[in-house]
């Protein structure tokens, strides 16, 4: 049906499945579908398909799953005309969210991981979820962290001591992150991820040294293959990839 009488001789279908919509992206295996038939059953509402998308996968922030499953769901598959200025928006939109909460010392933007022992890495140090846990435990040896366990992360800016104290005037605090420093292993680029704990907000002692643009860049990455699917241009700087209001036709 809906095909011309010259290409029915060259096209092979399969009727599995019938879609009023297909999102396409750069990566294998990653799509989303509006789907309205499957083998032979039509749905009175379309089913949403989603394959791949890092939007969906538990690895991502609960928060910024449901953000990015919005948008695709109300803003592109159930749309007849897609607002493009609409939806990167909405994307510059939960950039400030993400910021303003992080600022304010909110948990609703952390990232989500599972943190090992050391025995079961080659080499544990390479392993933010596992620098993060031992930073928090430096930090706060009151609010230990067990290991092994599912824990949220923040990324840091702390250079060296000199970051720190420039920040941070209560001595006790200072001398933790003097005990962490002391690890060379663990502080060889710096401290750049803590783990947090059972709080219900991000310390006091860390927030100045929250790094709010990388924080930004992991929540915003799992969207930008929707952003390129919809002919947007991200650029990339040398350690992250951003989104533009750059339209390629």
């Amino acid at each position: 049906m809906g095909i011309q009488e010259d290409f029915i001789p060259i096209i092979a279908m399969d009727n599995e499945l019938l879609l009023d919509r297909l999102v396409l992206t750069p990566n294998k295996k990653s799509y989303a579908g509006s789907i309205v038939q499957q083998e032979g059953n039509t749905y009175e509402n379309p089913k949403i398909d989603v394959k791949g998308l890092a939007i969906r996968k538990v690895s991502t922030n609960k928060t910024v799953r449901e953000y990015y499953s919005n948008i695709l769901d109300n803003y592109i598959l159930d749309e007849k005309e897609i607002d493009l200025m609409k939806i990167i928006s909405k994307y510059k939109e939960l950039e400030i969210i993400i910021k303003e909460s992080l600022l304010k010392g909110e948990i609703d933007f952390t990232i989500p991981s599972k943190a090992n022992s050391a025995e079961n890495y080659v080499n544990p140090y390479s392993q933010q979820p596992y620098r993060a846990v031992l930073t928090w435990n430096k930090l706060f040896p009151e609010l230990d962290i067990n290991l092994p366990n599912k824990i949220n992360m923040v990324k840091l800016n702390i250079k060296d001591m000199d970051d720190v104290r420039t920040k941070i005037e209560d001595p006790d605090i200072i001398a933790r992150y003097e005990s962490i420093f002391e690890n060379k292993d663990l502080t060889k680029n710096g401290i750049n991820v803590v783990a947090i704990g059972e709080v219900n907000e991000i310390p006091e002692e860390i927030r100045p040294f929250i790094d709010i643009e990388a924080m930004v860049g992991t929540h915003t990455k799992p969207g930008l293959p929707l952003l390129k699917s919809l002919g947007f241009e991200t650029l990339t700087s040398t350690e992250s990839e951003f989104t533009t209001n750059i339209i390629r036709f």
